[in-house]
């Protein structure tokens, strides 16, 4: 795989990660349109890929969440004075 196939599947990832289909079967379908071989290098890339994926949406989750925290205490605070 070199790394213009793997900017492709990494796209393919980003943009698929938020919409209510399979990643992984675009990320599969996309590595066999580019003629990608499933070796043990493509596994763990993928897998890689996935856990990337997953964690920077939780950061994303969670940091909107203490944002929406810290503005609701701040209405409180400013009531409270």
């Amino acid at each position: 795989m070199d790394w213009i196939q793997t900017v492709i599947i990494a796209i393919v990832e980003g943009l698929t990660e938020f919409l209510p289909v399979s990643s992984t079967g675009h990320m599969i379908i996309a590595q066999n349109i580019l003629g990608v071989e499933s070796t043990e290098f493509v596994k763990a890339f993928t897998f890689i890929i996935h856990s990337l994926s997953g964690m920077s949406l939780l950061e994303t989750i969670l940091s909107t969440q203490q944002g929406a925290r810290s503005r609701g205490n701040a209405r409180f605070q400013a009531v409270d004075s």
